[in-house]
């Protein structure tokens, strides 16, 4: 059975169809192909380093991506064998931030790498709702979490993803200037497309880092280890995210603006105009982080307007 290429055309239901209708649509398609070998996965780590400026976690799962193309579809790529191996992803992984993290990898790949944007041009990513998390957890939650924790080191790190707001590996080496109360994150990856700035911990935290004499030189695999040992005990699912969530939640129901929300969490706004007409100092910043007196495991009472 053949199918008349129409563009914008759904293909028929079925499996055997639509092989018949992938044959028929790839016809229009040049027949050419590339072979991926280490060498020219080498060569496309530096492009995306160099000519598309992208971070080093990207191109590690951009990698990780073709590398998985590899060994599920063999070293030839072209216009069928991608929509090959895009349909085996879509019937193996339901979640469409999946497919859309695989396609993504290819049609950085095709397009921009080997010059045929033919092959990806007509495939369109997926559709996805925001990942609102509608549940944060309360004060209690976070003191049984933080009272489940396995020692001082692991609940300072706690109570700074808590008052700080940062990312999960920013905390990492972070520079803790004890004076001010200030964390900088220092190994944040300069080619990252998310922005990094200045941020502070509480007076509750400051009694932990000393106890631990400010070390906050930490691992991702611990930070996993510690929360997990705390989730079994208490059954409290609590993640980094969650905590830098609810930073941001706390800080607005405190009434502080949402530009400097967005500055501790290191989100400074790219345009001319809020740039010069808003203080971003650290001094500012400081000021209005002490304004609002953000408590973690004590209940505080609301301000008023």
């Amino acid at each position: 059975m053949q199918y008349k290429c129409t563009r914008g055309v759904a293909p028929p239901k079925g499996l055997e169809p639509l092989t018949d209708w992938l044959t028929a649509r790839h016809q229009g398609f040049s027949h050419s192909s590339f072979s991926i070998t280490d060498a020219v996965l080498s060569d496309f780590a530096m492009f995306c380093r160099i000519d598309l400026v992208r971070s080093a976690k990207t191109i590690k799962m951009h990698l990780h991506a073709l590398r998985r193309y590899v060994s599920v579809m063999g070293n030839t790529i072209n216009a069928t064998t991608i929509r090959d191996f895009l349909f085996k992803i879509r019937n193996t992984y339901s979640n469409p931030r999946t497919y859309r993290w695989y396609l993504c990898a290819l049609k950085v790949f095709c397009r921009d790498f080997l010059g045929k944007g033919e092959w990806v041009a007509t495939l369109k990513f997926p559709r996805i709702k925001p990942n609102i998390i509608t549940e944060l957890p309360n004060r209690q939650q976070l003191t049984q979490f933080f009272n489940a924790l396995p020692h001082d080191k692991a609940k300072a790190i706690f109570l700074l993803y808590c008052s700080s707001g940062l990312r999960k590996s920013e905390i990492f080496d972070a520079k803790v200037i004890r004076e001010t109360r200030v964390i900088i994150p220092t190994n944040h990856e300069q080619f990252s497309t998310k922005n990094s700035y200045v941020s502070f911990y509480n007076t509750e935290t400051e009694q932990y880092l000393k106890k631990i004499d400010f070390d906050v030189n930490v691992s991702e695999i611990s930070i996993r280890r510690w929360f997990k040992t705390a989730y079994r005990k208490t059954q409290i699912r609590i993640t980094p995210q969650m905590l830098r969530e609810w930073f941001c939640s706390e800080m607005g129901m405190l009434n502080v603006p949402d530009r400097y929300v967005d500055a501790f969490c290191g989100r400074i706004p790219k345009s001319v105009l809020a740039q010069r007409y808003t203080n971003f100092s650290v001094e500012t910043l400081r000021t209005i982080y002490d304004k609002a007196n953000l408590t973690v495991l004590t209940q505080q009472p609301l301000i008023t307007a």
